[in-house]
């Protein structure tokens, strides 16, 4: 007599019912809502580069693919049964190639994760490239307007008139008429003020603008005093700290009068030039502009720095530094427009590009 023994209420599972299944389901989605949407905000609140945003997210992917892999292992053994008395040997011999299928997907992500990273750095140093280009044709746009201001009071011959009336005192009008367009000179949006030097460097008259009464200049400036006399030229000067602590750009144009008298603009960076080199053309919670100049055996900033405290022309550091970015490009050891790797003012690792702005020692 052959029978049968059928199951009975008591050991059907509740995840084989429809109910069940959908509470599975039900918490299986949940779960992964919550995974997404709390992992992308911590990868966005702990990491701001992008490459290191994109391996985050590698690796949260790996870590959710892996999390539920262990509940639908779970899932599926309570779903099946722990019947000991199935055979096992064909489970076996799965492990093998299952192990190489396993070696084989991890290798093939490494792989993915390695060119991903590739293609990143080198679409931000692409970007680096192009945000050096832009930051070095504005600068070199400023700095040529303002030499054609000093080179247009320079070459004004009624200027050079008005004042050797008012040296040889001829004729009394010729002061107040060098003031008057001195003074119209003055309003120009770029400048921050103006001084008028004469022949042995004594300011004869300063705009409003300036600081003081004093009539001693700096050695800077008495230098490319001599250097502009001497070959009848527009020089530029700085960025420089004069005696009261002011940062200046100062464009030294000789008068048509002779060897004699001087007009020195002075241009204030923190109107224009500073603002262009803190502008980024696109969100960055790293990215900056740094001006630098070598100074002898240092590297010194002339700009402000948005990670650190110190002022235009205050920060100093050695030239020597091996793996100083600014350093690397100031001994010319990396070709303008090329990435830099090295550190940066503050020693955290960092990719750079240096271009050197036309005309300058930057």
């Amino acid at each position: 007599m052959t029978t049968e023994t059928m199951p009975s209420a008591s050991n059907t599972s509740v995840s084989n019912t429809p109910g069940g299944v959908f509470a599975v389901v039900l918490i299986y989605a949940a779960f992964a809502a919550l995974w997404i949407l709390l992992s992308d905000k911590a990868v966005a609140v702990l990491f701001s580069d992008p490459a290191h945003i994109t391996l985050a997210s590698t690796l949260k992917g790996w870590a959710f693919v892996a999390v539920t892999s262990l509940l639908l292992y779970g899932l599926m053994r309570r779903l099946l049964g722990a019947d000991d008395t199935r055979p096992v040997a064909g489970l076996r011999t799965l492990w093998l190639p299952a192990s190489l299928l396993a070696v084989l997907i991890i290798g093939l992500t490494a792989g993915a994760i390695s060119y991903s990273l590739e293609q990143q750095e080198k679409r931000e140093i692409a970007r680096l490239q192009a945000i050096a280009d832009l930051k070095t044709r504005q600068i070199k746009d400023w700095l040529d307007e303002r030499l054609s201001d000093a080179e247009l009071i320079s070459s004004n011959r009624r200027l050079a008139e008005y004042y050797r009336q008012w040296r040889d005192q001829k004729q009394p009008g010729g002061q107040s008429e060098l003031i008057k367009r001195l003074e119209e000179y003055q309003r120009h949006p770029g400048l921050q003020g103006l001084m008028l030097l004469g022949e042995d460097d004594t300011p004869l008259w300063r705009s409003t603008s300036e600081s003081g009464p004093d009539n001693r200049i700096s050695a800077e400036l008495r230098q490319a005093a001599a250097q502009a006399r001497s070959d009848g030229q527009v020089r530029r000067l700085g960025p420089y700290r004069d005696g009261g602590g002011h940062v200046h750009i100062d464009f030294i144009a000789p008068l048509a009068a002779g060897p004699g008298p001087l007009l020195v603009l002075h241009a204030d960076p923190y109107t224009h030039l500073y603002p262009l080199l803190k502008a980024w053309p696109v969100p960055s919670a790293s990215g900056e502009a740094l001006l630098m100049r070598r100074d002898g055996d240092w590297v010194v900033s002339l700009n402000e720095l948005r990670h650190h405290s110190a002022p235009p022309l205050g920060l100093r550091l050695p030239l020597a530094s091996k793996r100083l970015l600014a350093a690397q490009a100031l001994r010319g050891e990396a070709k303008p427009g090329e990435a830099i790797h090295g550190v940066d003012y503050r020693g955290i690792e960092v990719v750079g590009v240096t271009r050197p702005v036309p005309g300058t020692d930057w």
